[in-house]
């Protein structure tokens, strides 16, 4: 990995949903730490190997004992890259003390990771479960990206989907998240495309391949190749507006 500072940053900020970078070349403690950020461009970038190298190379967080900000940062990698690997069960292990610690810009990651291993594994209670709990959080205290994804995951469960995934990407554009938007138009597409809507599927993978190929994206690049939707006129049109 040897893209680190502004370029780290940028592509942190894409994740987290941050407009301005520059909180995200921070050495202090949370996710915004330099040590995290190799840490999510390999996974990233499906580099998972060196993911999980990196990752077991740090110790800040390891221990129980350690600094509660810390260590909520340890399990969310751990979560992160656990579930990169395809080890979901692990991965909502690690997670679940994100979920039940108190909520920050580091925790509230941990809600996707524990959302995203519950999914993988079928466990369509949990998944209920964690959306219901943001859902019940007071308007003030709910991070408008974890809101999203909250409608993201309704969707994936099959309630009202279309208009659900469109929401969850229009919320994340809103914040400047354009990868986690991405992700929640591949989701849109494979429905649409199960639902023989070609025509849309296209338009709206081909807007979330460009921002995959942007950031170097490559599993969810193949995700999307692997359907093998040819980009129409009006799909690579879309992906100039």
């Amino acid at each position: 990995m040897k893209r680190i500072g502004l370029t780290a940053a940028i592509l942190m900020a894409a994740v987290l949903g941050l407009a301005n970078p520059t909180p995200c070349l921070a050495t202090g403690l949370g996710l915004g730490a330099s040590y995290a950020l190799p840490i999510f461009l390999a996974a990233i970038e499906g580099d998972v190997a060196e993911a999980r190298r990196l990752h077991d190379a740090n110790d800040i967080g390891k221990g129980e004992d350690a600094d509660e900000q810390d260590r909520i940062g340890y399990l969310t990698l751990e979560a992160m890259v656990l579930n990169a690997e395809g080890e979901h069960e692990r991965a909502l292990e690690a997670a679940m003390p994100t979920v039940e610690a108190r909520l920050t810009s580091t925790s509230k990651l941990g809600w996707e990771e524990a959302l995203v291993a519950a999914h993988a594994l079928g466990r369509d209670e949990v998944v209920r479960d964690l959306i219901s709990r943001v859902e019940s959080m007071a308007p003030g205290h709910l991070p408008p990206t974890l809101r999203a994804h909250a409608i993201r995951f309704r969707a994936l469960l099959g309630d009202d989907p279309d208009q659900r995934f469109r929401a969850a990407a229009a919320a994340f554009r809103e914040y400047g998240s354009v990868l986690q938007a991405a992700k929640v138009q591949t989701e849109h597409g494979e429905w649409l495309l199960g639902e023989t809507r070609r025509e849309e599927a296209a338009v709206v993978l081909a807007e979330a391949r460009a921002v995959f190929e942007r950031l170097q994206a490559r599993p969810w690049l193949e995700r999307v190749d692997v359907l093998e939707v040819p980009l129409t006129i009006s799909a690579v049109e879309a992906t100039s507006l």
